[in-house]
Order: structure tokens, then C-alpha cells, then sequence
């Protein structure tokens, strides 16, 4: 997962690539935003990142695979759906 502080700047990045470079994240990069924001319990944060998903037509179901994150993070985000 990402370190404290380390999650800010990916975010900056993450939204600053989109308009720049018209790039689209993917579903590994809202993972690791995602993942951080379950570690420090910031559900909020998380259905943020689930929305914009769903928005940008990414597989949001793929998110509840046990490859995506560890079993207890697994069951936190199922927890919010």
C-alpha cells in the first residue's frame, strides 16, 4: 500500500494526468488508492474512488476479487457495497 503522505501526491498525480494527457486511470491505480483509504479507514474516500470507477465505465466488480487486495481489505470493501 501506499506510506502516509505518498497517497496525496498520487492522487494530485492521478488527477492531474487526466485533463493533461487525457489519460484515463486504471483499475490497478484505483486499487492502490482504494486499499490505502481501507488501511486508514477512510470509507468515504473509498465510494469516492468506486463512483468515478463506475463513471469511467472501469470493471468496478473486478475490485471484489480476492486479487485485487488482502482477504481483510477484502471484506472491508464488501462492507461498503
Amino acid at each position: 500500500t501506499l506510506s502516509a503522505g505518498y497517497h496525496t501526491r498520487a492522487e494530485n498525480w492521478l488527477e492531474s494526468m487526466k485533463p493533461e494527457y487525457s489519460c484515463v486511470p486504471d483499475i490497478h491505480s484505483y486499487a492502490l488508492l482504494i486499499s490505502f483509504h481501507l488501511e486508514t479507514l477512510n470509507y468515504e474516500k473509498c465510494k469516492e474512488y468506486i463512483s468515478k470507477m463506475e463513471t469511467e465505465g472501469l470493471p468496478v466488480e473486478q475490485l471484489y476479487s480476492d486479487q485485487c487486495f488482502s482477504e481483510e481489505r477484502h471484506f472491508q470493501l464488501l462492507e461498503l457495497s
